[in-house]
């Protein structure tokens, strides 16, 4: 998919879903594609990010892409501005982390939405679960970034305990009990503009 395809796309996102920071498989139909990330910067604007990203290098991009919006004027959000899909062939993905996706486990219908065209996308406590999820099951160098930055947040917040007792205290837990204790910390200690200032 070139970059006109790209913008393409993304206007066509934004038509039905509105939005303005656009994630998404460069091939729909291939369950190992990368992902693009377009964010319109304004009047229409549309302007791609130059990489190729994987989802967990587009999970952490998009809260830089929040950031630049914020800090050029335009009050942007997860929930209201962000648009982050996949497509039945990611879903079904021969992935761990995908096939529990797809069956829901370790998520609640607060993480993802799927839209009528059978396209999901995240809220941000999803896009953590996930990043979670790949860290464990996948040893990913970006999702260990992301995993690690949020647990230094916590520690910041006291929370209780260094960046490195809070993160082995995670990795350590069984994936149900993670769900639950990155639901709790989230939603205590954690907002979406502190995930935002972490990507600075």
């Amino acid at each position: 998919m070139n970059e006109l395809k790209i913008k393409q796309k993304a206007k066509e996102i934004q038509k039905n879903l509105g939005g303005r920071i656009f994630v998404f498989p460069i091939n729909e139909n291939d369950p190992y594609s990368k992902y693009a990330m377009v964010i319109d910067v304004g009047q229409q604007n549309f302007m791609p990010f130059k990489e190729e990203l994987d989802i967990s290098e587009a999970a952490s991009c998009v809260f830089i892409g929040l950031d630049m919006l914020n800090k050029s004027g335009v009050k942007a959000t997860y929930d209201e501005d962000v648009r982050f899909i996949s497509y039945d062939a990611q879903i079904n993905a021969p992935s761990v982390v995908m096939k529990r996706l797809k069956k829901g486990l370790h998520f609640k219908t607060v993480d993802r939405v799927k839209n009528e065209e059978d396209e999901v996308y995240f809220t941000p406590i999803g896009v953590l679960k996930y990043t979670y999820l790949i860290l464990k099951d996948e040893k990913n160098v970006k999702a260990d970034d992301f995993i690690t930055k949020y647990c230094r947040l916590l520690a910041q917040r006291k929370f209780g305990g260094s960046v490195r007792k809070i993160k082995n205290k995670l990795m350590k837990m069984t994936k149900d009990d993670a769900m639950e204790f990155l639901e709790e910390t989230y939603k205590k200690y954690v907002t979406d503009q502190d995930i935002i200032n972490l990507m600075n």
